[in-house]
Parts: structure tokens; sequence; C-alpha cells
């Protein structure tokens, strides 16, 4: 009986104990991410002394916007850790790094623009960020670009340059990721105008299957393309005769 009674106190002590620990450990790692958060708000803000154009400053400012784009509300309130969802306040750190020439931040304005999320809805201005971004060769906002273009959303609609667009993007994939990143939706939706008669979109995926980007070669299916868009249009006639003909005599 009396061995009984030791053991439960001991296992109370141990649980106890257990949870002291338990509660110390969760309240370092809030401290710690609270310590983290306030020092990148404060390299956001002031950046780093003496540095006139400080790359830290700028990416903080990126970091923080990304934080409260993707927030964790639950988490936040829950434990005190992190930030909670909050679209403007990302839109304004995003606004901070993307005037300074940050390209993910400005795509991500225009995304946010785009979606009207901490901002009035407003194609013109996604269209702006995304040309800022994707003349610094940031991939995913060329590829936005391209549907605004198709889309006509903040931008003329122009399936001609849409086209030309999309096989612009697939080729940056390959010359700078080497294949490792592909936009499958741009080959979709440049199979598909093609089958409508597209001669833009019939030359870049031409091109697409005969230099094998994101697709099995195929240059019979290459050529094929290329010939139907250079029998719609001239200017595709000297690529195709280049490609196709002169290399099978």
């Amino acid at each position: 009986m009396k061995i009984s009674t030791l053991k439960k106190k001991w296992f109370i002590i141990f649980i106890a104990i257990l949870l002291v620990s338990l509660a110390s450990a969760w309240g370092y790692r809030i401290l710690l991410a609270q310590k983290e958060l306030d020092y990148k708000v404060s390299v956001a803000e002031r950046g780093v002394a003496g540095v006139q154009y400080d790359f830290g400053k700028i990416g903080a400012q990126y970091d923080l916007g990304r934080m409260y784009l993707e927030g964790n509300s639950f988490k936040y309130y829950l434990i005190g850790a992190g930030v909670p969802q909050d679209y403007n306040k990302a839109v304004e750190w995003f606004k901070k790094a993307a005037e300074q020439g940050h390209s993910s931040a400005q795509f991500e304005l225009g995304r946010m623009y785009a979606e009207g999320k901490g901002v009035p809805q407003d194609y013109s201005k996604a269209a702006e960020w995304h040309t800022k971004a994707s003349e610094k060769g940031h991939a995913a906002a060329k590829y936005n670009l391209c549907i605004m273009h198709a889309e006509g959303k903040g931008v003329p609609q122009d399936y001609n340059k849409a086209a030309e667009c999309m096989g612009s993007v697939l080729h940056y994939l390959i010359d700078y990721h080497h294949g490792r990143i592909c936009f499958t939706r741009a080959i979709e939706w440049l199979e598909k105008t093609s089958e409508q008669g597209l001669a833009a979109s019939q030359f870049e995926l031409g091109q697409i299957y005969y230099n094998q980007i994101c697709v099995t070669r195929d240059i019979q299916k290459g050529c094929s393309l290329m010939h139907a868009a250079a029998q719609q249009d001239g200017t595709f006639t000297e690529t195709y005769n280049k490609l196709c003909v002169q290399q099978s005599q």
C-alpha cells in the first residue's frame, strides 16, 4: 500500500517536472521568435549603420511582407509567435522592397494588385509591377504578364504578344534553370491556341518541340508547326527554312 502511494507521488512529481520543462521550452521558443521578429523589423526599418544600399534591409522588408501575406493567426493568438495574416501590412512591406528593385517583392506586389488583396484590384498596376519584375528575370512574373496579354487585363489584349511571351518564358527557364522548372500551363496555352490556328503560337510551340524545351523532342512535329506558322506569316519563314528545310538537305 505504502509502495503504491510512493509510486503515485513520484509519478505526479515526474509529470509536474515534465510540464514545467515543456512550458519553459515553449516560452523560450516564443521569446526567440519574438526577438527574431523584432530584429527583422529593426533591420527592415533602419538597415545596417553605414551601409548606403543595404541588401539586408531590402531582404528583411520582403521577408516581413511574406510573413504578413502567409500569416498564421491561430499560432499567433494561441502562443504569441509569428504574425497574424494582414494583407495591408504585407502590401506595405512589399512596396518598400519593390520600390528599391527587389524582383520578388515586385512580383508579389503585382499579384496583390491583380487579386485585390490589401489594395483595390488594379490590373494596370499589376501589369506595371510584373513588368518591372520580369525585366529583372523573374520567371513567374514573366508568365503572369503573358497571361495578362492573353486576357487583356491591365494591358491591351494581344494573342501574338502573349504567344511570343510564353515562348520567351520557356526559353528563359531552359537557359537559366536548365529545365528544372517548367510552366506546363504555358505549353498548354500554346497547344490550345496553335490548334485554333494562331501562327505565333504554332511558331513558338514548334521551336519548343524542335529544341526539346520542357517536352520530349519531336523534330517532325516542331517543323510541321513552324511550317504552318510560316504559311500564315512570312516573318517565320526564315527560321523555318534554317531549321527544317536547310537541315534536311
